[in-house]
C-alpha cells in the first residue's frame, strides 16, 4: 500500500469513489424517467444549427448553441403539453435537427 502515500493517488481514489456515487443514483433516475437519448438528442439535433450557421455564413457553433438551447427548451415543453413520454419528443426533436442540417447544407453554397 505505498502508493497511498501519494497525495494525488488518494484525491483520485476519492474523486472515483464520489462519482460512482453520483452516477448510479443520477443513472437510475435517468432511466426511470426514460430520459436515457437526451444527450444524443440534443446534440444530434443541434446540427441544424450548424447547417443553419453555414447557410447563413457565420461561425457555425452559435447555431449549434441556439438550437441545443432551444431543443432542450422544445422537449421540456412538448413533455408538459403532451401525455407522451420524454423520450418521444426527444426522438422527434431529434430527427428535426438532423432534418435541417442536412436541407440547410444542401443550400447553402460552398
Amino acid at each position: 500500500m505505498a502508493i497511498l502515500k501519494y497525495e494525488f493517488v488518494r484525491n483520485a481514489l476519492l474523486a472515483g469513489a464520489l462519482a460512482s456515487i453520483s452516477c448510479g443514483i443520477i443513472g437510475s433516475l435517468v432511466v426511470s424517467k426514460r430520459i436515457v437519448s437526451i444527450c444524443g438528442g440534443i446534440a444530434h439535433a443541434s446540427f441544424g444549427g450548424v447547417g443553419l450557421g453555414y447557410l447563413l455564413r457565420m461561425n457555425p457553433t452559435w447555431g449549434a448553441l441556439l438550437f441545443g438551447v432551444l431543443t432542450s427548451l422544445g422537449i421540456g415543453t412538448i413533455t408538459k403539453k403532451s401525455k407522451h413520454p420524454e423520450d418521444t419528443s426527444i426522438a422527434i426533436l431529434w430527427a428535426v435537427g438532423m432534418s435541417l442540417g442536412i436541407i440547410f447544407i444542401g443550400l447553402s453554397r460552398g
